[in-house]
This record gives structure tokens, C-alpha cells and sequence, in this order.
């Protein structure tokens, strides 16, 4: 049973590689001009880029979990309180999506078809406020992901050989995690671009490290079960 979710969780892990790369690099910034931006509820491609958000949560959780069955006999302190810092991660995250899908895209469709010019300012003005509700909800997100690494690289610290280095690796991201949400507020050009490294090549890194690990785990554990 336990060989069945390191194998579901490494193949989590394999495809939040995948997931990373559309979600930064294959999907464009959306457009800044409020007219233009009222439209995205029929673009088609920022739908999928949304739905690709959400896959990707899910996918991250499924893979943390994976770490939280190998870590918990070994650190329940820490592992313990990552997965409930990844819960909240992905229950933020996918709230925020739901958000932007139903509530944020049925206003842009409402002040489309709004012939009352009072209505259509309120409705202009609710669309304007979202940016900032959500922008909350992504500051929550990301210290959610900086303290779930945090408490995961304290867990894998206590595995012996590639575990505990992959446990540096998150100790490393969650520091970059929150230097990423302090420079929300401060908007830095030069850690900006250090965020967008972070946010594609080391991110990718780190997952397909990850996947590698617990598919490690999975064959470690059948050679343990032919011995025994």
C-alpha cells in the first residue's frame, strides 16, 4: 500500500515538472488594459491556464504527501505541521482559481452586457477590488508553500543520504519562498528576476528531485520485502 503511494507521488512529482513549465513559461501574461481584461472570461487559454493552475496544486499536494508518509515515523514534528501547511496551500489556491473562474469572470461578463452606466461603475469598481483580494490570497499561498518547505527540509534532515540533501534543497527554497513575498510589497528588479530563476529552473529542479527520491523509495522498499 505504501509502495502504491510513493509510486502515485513520484508520478505526481514527474508532472508538476510539466505543470511548472506551462503555468510559467508557455502562458503569457494576460493583458493590463482594464477593456481587454474584461474579455479573458472567453479566452479560452487563460480558462486552461487557470484549470493547469489547479492540476498543479493538486498534483504539489498529492506529492507532499508522499514526503509526509516517508518522513512522519522519522520527524513528526516537523512533518506534521508541513502537510497542514500545504493543506493550506492548496485549499487557498484552488479557493483563489474558484474565485477568479465563477465570481471575478462572471462580473467581467456582467459589466459586458451592463447597459446602466451607475451599475457598470459598481461592477468596474468590484473587478478593480478583486485585484487586491486576490493579491492577499497569494500572499497567504506563498507562506503557506515558504513554511510547509521549511517544515518538510527540517523533516528530511533526519532521512540519511539523498534525503537529507533534498532536505537542504527545500530548507534553501522556503528561504527564497519568503524573499518572494517580501518582494510583493517591495517589487525589487534585481530579486525579481532572482524569483523568476527560482519560480522555473530551481522549482523544476527541486520537483524532479523529489519525484526521483520517492520513486528511490518505491524500489528500496521491494528490495526490503524479496529479504525479508
Amino acid at each position: 500500500m505504501e509502495n502504491n503511494t510513493y509510486k502515485l507521488a513520484s508520478l505526481a512529482a514527474f508532472l508538476t515538472v510539466i505543470t511548472t513549465f506551462c503555468v510559467h513559461v508557455l502562458f503569457a501574461a494576460g493583458p493590463t488594459d482594464f477593456e481587454a481584461r474584461i474579455l479573458l472570461f472567453k479566452d479560452l487559454m487563460y480558462i486552461m491556464q487557470r484549470w493547469v493552475i489547479i492540476l498543479h496544486g493538486l498534483l504539489v499536494f498529492v506529492t507532499m504527501w508522499g514526503l509526509f508518509l516517508h518522513t512522519y515515523r522519522k520527524s513528526l514534528v516537523w512533518s506534521v505541521p508541513g502537510l497542514i501547511f500545504y493543506t493550506g496551500f492548496i485549499m487557498v489556491e484552488l479557493g483563489r482559481m474558484m474565485f477568479i473562474l465563477y465570481y471575478l469572470n462572471g462580473l467581467r461578463e456582467r459589466y459586458l452586457t451592463e447597459t446602466m452606466a451607475t451599475t457598470k461603475e459598481m461592477l468596474a469598481h468590484d473587478i478593480n477590488q478583486f485585484t487586491l483580494i486576490s493579491f492577499s490570497l497569494f500572499g497567504l499561498f506563498m507562506l503557506f508553500i515558504a513554511l510547509g518547505n521549511f517544515c518538510f527540509g527540517a523533516a528530511m534532515l533526519k532521512v540519511e543520504g539523498w534525503g537529507r540533501k533534498l532536505g537542504v534543497l527545500l530548507l534553501i527554497w522556503s528561504v527564497l519562498n519568503i524573499i518572494a513575498l517580501f518582494n510583493l510589497s517591495y517589487q525589487n528588479q534585481v530579486i525579481s528576476k532572482l524569483i523568476e530563476f527560482t519560480n522555473l529552473y530551481f522549482q523544476m529542479g527541486i520537483r524532479l528531485s523529489i519525484g526521483l527520491y520517492l520513486w528511490h523509495l518505491v524500489k528500496i522498499n521491494k528490495i526490503s520485502n524479496v529479504i525479508y
